[in-house]
C-alpha cells in the first residue's frame, strides 16, 4: 500500500540587494605618528658626503649601524636586500630616519626603524649643475654629475653616478 502525500513548499524569494562600495584610506604620513622620533639629515650633512653613499652619511654622524663591505664590493642580489651603502648620497634630496616601534607601519620587516628616501619637486630651484670628481691613490674614481631644470609645472631632473674601483693595493709579501 501506498500512500502520497502533495506538500506545497516555497523557498525564499529571489532578491539582491546591493551594497554600495566603501572605500576607507588613511596615508602613511610622518606627520600623525606621535609615537616615534623622526630625525631628517639636514642639507649641510648631504652637501660634506656630495660624492658618497647613504651608507656613509648615515653612519657618520648617527647611532645607525650600516652593514657595509667597503667600495668596490660585490653583493649577493638574491638574499633579497637592498644594499643602501651602494647607493649614492646626493641621489635622494630628503632623508628622513624614523626610530623606533612607531615605524612597524611601514610593514612587519620595520620594526627596529626606517630610512625614507624621498625624491621632492622643489620648482623654485630654476637652473642648477653639479659636478664633483674623486680619485684616490688606490685607482678609485667616483664621479656624480646632476642638473635640475624647471619651468613653471615641468621639472626635468638628471642624476649620474660612477664609481669606478681599482682596488690597487700594493702589499709586500713575507715569508
Amino acid at each position: 500500500m501506498f500512500f502520497f502525500v502533495k506538500t506545497l513548499v516555497f523557498a525564499q524569494k529571489d532578491t539582491t540587494y546591493t551594497i554600495p562600495n566603501v572605500v576607507i584610506e588613511t596615508s602613511k604620513e610622518l606627520t600623525h605618528l606621535g609615537s616615534s622620533s623622526i630625525f631628517e639629515i639636514d642639507s649641510t650633512l648631504k652637501n660634506i658626503h656630495f660624492n658618497g653613499t647613504i651608507g656613509d652619511l648615515l653612519t657618520s654622524d648617527n647611532t645607525i649601524f650600516v652593514k657595509s663591505y667597503g667600495t668596490g664590493s660585490l653583493n649577493n642580489s638574491m638574499l633579497g636586500l637592498t644594499d643602501i651603502s651602494i647607493i649614492p648620497a646626493n641621489f635622494m634630496n630628503e632623508i628622513k630616519i624614523q626610530a623606533g616601534g612607531g615605524s612597524a607601519l611601514w610593514g612587519n620587516g620595520a620594526i627596529g626603524g626606517v630610512i625614507h628616501l624621498n625624491n621632492t619637486t622643489d620648482y623654485s630651484i630654476k637652473r642648477k649643475i653639479a659636478i664633483s670628481v674623486n680619485y684616490s691613490s688606490l685607482q678609485n674614481l667616483q664621479s656624480v654629475f646632476q642638473s635640475y631644470f624647471s619651468i613653471k609645472k615641468v621639472n626635468f631632473t638628471v642624476n649620474l653616478f660612477k664609481n669606478n674601483n681599482q682596488n690597487n693595493i700594493k702589499y709586500a709579501a713575507f715569508l
